[in-house]
């Protein structure tokens, strides 16, 4: 069974200058959620991304620039 899907950093990436990408990052963290799945956003690494994403509901977080706030969605989480 699956119990943890880390999202590709690309996908992270191209919401840089295609916010489309955001639509899609949501949508697996909720389908995800809904079925028990934990969740992984790698490749935060810039104020951008970690901006957009703070209310996605991620279980976990990855990125350099993640790690630099002490308000990082639950900073054990920030891995």
């Amino acid at each position: 069974a699956v119990d943890l899907i880390r999202l590709d950093g690309q996908m992270i990436t191209n919401m840089d200058d295609q916010i489309e990408w955001l639509c899609v990052v949501e949508g697996i963290i909720r389908i995800a959620g809904q079925l028990g799945i934990k969740t992984v956003i790698k490749s935060i690494d810039g104020e951008f991304q970690y901006h957009t994403l703070l209310n996605v509901n991620a279980d976990y977080w990855q990125g350099n620039y993640a790690l630099m706030f002490d308000n990082c969605p639950a900073a054990e989480m920030c891995v």
